[in-house]
């Protein structure tokens, strides 16, 4: 059994900023994150499972025919569909989250994942429409990242620090990705590149002294990119959700169990292998 998502309550969580607006579930009500909760609650009294869109995604029209399988809205974890950044071309970890009540009520000892994120692509996720709500969701997003071993994974975590000054307020994005890998709290991190306000110009010697900051930290191979660099190398990105996002679920739906390990993860695996044959 499955559930197509346009066949479930949604809600939109905040109100879309101006570039999330149309696609997807445009009759969606709209409610804040502290009532999200609540809501769904109260959705699920006469559905199985609720919708959750991130105020900013501008979710594709065909997400919602997405079909989402049974072993997994039962197996009592929350249910991610990512979608790429505005800003880096990179998929991020947000946008749609499918909850049931199996997954709010979690107990915290479960052995099943709290959430588990699917390799799809849900839409575009801005947060990118003012300088404050760029820097701060890129720190939020970022924070508490490990950083990966493998140079594939490496290199991509990178790029969420190097792609963006061509784009709005793209230089705030990279300036917050770059603090939350140099572990600084964010408001001090804010204050020290609040200057900027009166001297744009400023911004990519910020950037570049960030990164090296950050390479020397962490050994992550973070790069000032510039405009053009920025642009050519989002042209080059896969149009796929990265392998890791894949290997992931697979293990996921490994540690769920029943039909979600027995048949979810075999399946995904194989259309791992005509993806990504050669790996990450």
């Amino acid at each position: 059994m499955t559930a197509y998502l346009r066949d479930l309550p949604a809600i939109r969580v905040g109100a879309p900023n101006r570039f999330a607006k149309g696609g997807a579930f445009d009759d969606a009500e709209t409610v804040t994150s502290s009532e999200a909760e609540r809501r769904a609650r109260a959705l699920m009294e006469t559905s199985e499972a609720v919708v959750l869109i991130d105020q900013n995604l501008n979710p594709h029209k065909e997400i919602e025919l997405f079909e989402v399988d049974e072993a997994l809205l039962s197996s009592g974890a929350a249910i991610v569909l990512p979608a790429r950044s505005a800003v880096t071309g990179l998929f991020l970890p947000c946008g749609i989250r499918v909850v049931t009540r199996a997954s709010l009520n979690r107990p915290e000892d479960s052995h099943v994942p709290a959430e588990v994120v699917l390799p799809v692509d849900s839409g575009t996720f801005y947060g990118n429409e003012t300088p404050q709500s760029a820097f701060t969701l890129a720190y939020e997003l970022h924070k508490d990242r490990p950083i990966p071993q493998a140079k594939p994974e490496a290199n991509r975590l990178a790029l969420a620090a190097s792609i963006g000054v061509d784009v709005l307020n793209g230089g705030w994005w990279c300036l917050g990705t770059l603090s939350a890998f140099a572990d600084l709290p964010v408001d001090r991190a804010w204050r020290r590149y609040n200057y900027l306000f009166d001297f744009p110009g400023e911004m990519a010697g910020e950037i570049e002294a960030s990164s090296r900051e950050v390479r020397l930290r962490t050994g992550l191979p973070v790069q000032a990119l510039g405009e053009d660099g920025s642009k050519a190398v989002r042209k080059l990105l896969s149009n796929w959700p990265p392998a890791d996002m894949w290997t992931s679920f697979i293990s996921d739906c490994n540690t769920i169990g029943g039909l979600a390990k027995s048949r979810i993860a075999p399946a995904y695996e194989q259309a791992l292998q005509r993806v990504w044959p050669l790996g990450a």
